[in-house]
């Protein structure tokens, strides 16, 4: 395939459609990633004016159409360094996620692996041995307030849906 370059959205750099960046001397820069995240960062370069250019950001904002204003593109193949043209596409942030969780990229996490839990292990045990429905003291809506959940999310819990 050849390759095609075009200004990116910081004057004096251009991108071309093999997902490469020149900078303002004319030589290809080399791409780089977050040093604490190596391995699920995007490629981007430092600009001597202190931006940052995400490189599949740029590729798609030079070659890929975006008629609907689409905030996310999307790497159809799954891989954050392949940022050739026909491996990008524009996407919401709904539809990035479903391509995410559809090919195996992101994986739901409950329980205790959720960075959101808020319950201990003791905690989800206490609600599963303590529960009677509807009671004043250990109903879902009283064990909700003594841990400072909702009662829904009780119920989730004593049903297996959460932890």
């Amino acid at each position: 395939m050849e390759e095609i370059w075009k200004e990116a959205s910081v004057r004096g750099y251009y991108v071309s459609n093999l997902g490469r960046i020149k900078g303002r001397s004319g030589k290809i820069m080399k791409l780089q990633k977050k040093e604490r995240d190596k391995e699920n960062s995007y490629l981007h370069i430092g600009t001597t004016n202190g931006k940052i250019l995400q490189i599949h950001r740029e590729v798609a904002l030079a070659f890929i159409p975006n008629p609907e204003n689409k905030s996310d593109v999307n790497h159809i193949n799954g891989d954050k360094s392949d940022n050739r043209v026909e491996n990008l596409e524009w996407n919401t942030r709904k539809e990035n996620m479903q391509h995410a969780f559809k090919t195996g990229l992101a994986k739901m996490k409950k329980g205790f692996e959720s960075p959101y839990h808020r319950l201990t292990e003791e905690q989800v045990e206490y609600i599963r041995k303590n529960y009677i429905k509807g009671d004043k003291e250990f109903g879902s809506r009283a064990l909700g307030r003594k841990f400072g959940i909702t009662h829904s999310r009780v119920l989730d819990v004593i049903n297996g849906i959460r932890y």
